[in-house]
Formats: C-alpha cells, sequence, structure tokens
C-alpha cells in the first residue's frame, strides 16, 4: 500500500470526525425564521433553506424534521432540489447525487409525540463527480410535505411545531465529507406554526358582522386588519377579493359554508 493511502486509512480508523465549527445554518419554514401560516386539515409544506460559508463543501447530508403529532397528523413525503437533483449540472459532474431520498417517517426516539422524517443523501459514490452541497446565499435544498389536523381549537393561535429531526442510525442533522471524517456544525432555526382563522378579520376569536365590515373596508382601501393578511381569504382562492365578501356575508345570512 502506497505511504500516502495509509495515513488516509489510518486517519478515517483512528480520528474522530473533525468538526469544523458553525459553518452554515439551516431555516425549516420561513427563510426569515418568521411563522409559517397553516390551515386546519390541510395539506401544507414546510421549505427547509440553507446558506453556509465559502469553504463548506458537503458530500453526506442528513437533514431531519421532526413534527409535533397533536397538530401534524400525517407526513406524506416531500421534495428535493439542488443539488440532491439537478437535471442540468455544471460540465464535468453528474446529474445529481449518487444517493439522495427522503426516508420514511418514524416516531422520534427522545420525544414522545413527535414523529420525524428526513432527507439522507451521499454523493461521489461511483461515477462522475457531483456537485457539492454549498449555498454562499440562502437556497432552498428540501420541501416536506405535511397534513395538518381537523381540530378547530387550533384556529388563531400559534405554536411551536417543529424540533430536530432523529434516526436510530443517522442521529439527528449531519453535514460531512462522504467518510464521515470532515463533519459541519450546522445551526438550525424552526419556525412556529400559525393556524389560519379565515374571516376571523378583526382577530377577535368570532366570525360577525363586524369582521364583514372590515374586509369591506379594507377592500375600498380604507382599513386594514391584523396579520396574517390571509384571514380575508374566506373561499381558499389564494386571493382576496369581492367574493370573499360575498362568501362571508352568505355564510352570516345562514346561506353558505363557513370559511375555510
Amino acid at each position: 500500500m502506497k505511504r500516502d493511502n495509509l495515513l488516509i486509512v489510518l486517519a478515517i480508523i483512528l480520528l474522530p470526525a473533525i468538526v469544523i465549527g458553525q459553518d452554515g445554518e439551516l431555516w425549516f419554514g420561513q427563510p426569515d425564521g418568521g411563522p409559517l401560516v397553516f390551515r386546519i386539515d390541510s395539506d401544507e409544506s414546510v421549505p427547509v433553506w440553507f446558506k453556509c460559508n465559502p469553504d463548506l463543501s458537503a458530500a453526506a447530508a442528513h437533514i431531519p424534521l421532526s413534527s409535533d403529532d397533536r397538530f401534524i397528523s400525517e407526513r406524506p413525503g416531500g421534495e428535493l432540489f439542488e443539488p440532491f437533483v439537478n437535471e442540468n449540472p455544471p460540465e464535468g459532474f453528474d446529474k445529481g447525487w449518487d444517493s439522495a431520498y427522503l426516508m420514511e417517517p418514524m416516531p422520534h426516539q427522545d420525544r414522545n409525540g413527535f414523529t420525524s422524517q428526513g432527507a439522507l443523501g451521499f454523493s461521489d459514490l461511483v461515477g462522475k463527480s457531483n456537485v457539492p452541497l454549498n449555498c454562499e446565499q440562502q437556497c432552498k435544498i428540501i420541501e416536506f410535505k405535511m397534513c395538518t389536523a381537523g381540530d378547530d381549537s387550533l384556529r388563531g393561535h400559534t405554536y411551536d411545531v417543529f424540533i430536530e429531526g432523529f434516526n436510530p442510525r443517522s442521529k439527528g442533522i449531519r453535514l460531512s465529507d462522504t467518510m464521515g471524517v470532515r463533519t459541519y456544525e450546522i445551526e438550525a432555526h424552526f419556525s412556529q406554526v400559525h393556524f389560519l382563522y379565515p374571516g376571523d378579520i378583526n382577530a377577535d376569536f368570532k366570525i360577525d358582522n363586524s369582521d364583514l365590515e372590515l374586509l369591506d373596508n379594507y377592500l375600498k382601501g380604507e382599513a386594514k386588519f391584523p396579520w396574517p393578511e390571509l384571514r380575508g381569504d374566506c373561499n381558499n382562492d389564494g386571493v382576496i377579493d369581492k367574493a370573499d365578501i360575498t362568501f362571508l356575508s352568505d355564510y352570516l345570512n345562514n346561506n353558505g359554508p363557513p370559511p375555510k
């Protein structure tokens, strides 16, 4: 065995993983750390954003997220983005990582009532080199899908829903080189979740004619109402317009369903 190769083998066997200080950050939710806005009994998503120092070049990644079962009823999967999946890599690089996927959801080992799911990826296992994970500017790398609980009592409230995930084999968040010798220390941020109360325009935890009046004045440009603005989207079509006034009026006159 050549001397250089022998030194590499000995380093892998004898040395613990080398931690390179705080080299990057992950945001689970809003890129600015603010709260997510979810509807109850709804399909939602949690984007994962990453930013790091220029010298970070991760070739192996485990990025798990745990959710509180009181608020999230199901974890149906999600989507991976660059560099894990990359249909147009730079010249000389292979498409995406050699292995990258979302693991199956499982109970969090140390926190009862939490479900964990992680993205696991390895590059440079075979064939051409893969583009490493390195984002000097904040970029979205994962999106976890969520199904929220259908509990009406959640409406209008904000909760801590997410914590760092855990897998018995891969443990928590980990970014490293392929061999796991060089490990980067990553700071994680978790957005809270505000559960929308659509139709409660003035945020007093009930829906009545005062909400209809405030919504009408808002659309005329004569008034504002409390965050989040989506509380005015009564028919859940993604915009706030006169159709929401009609929807809310029909509900208050017992001619239609409640805001959703």
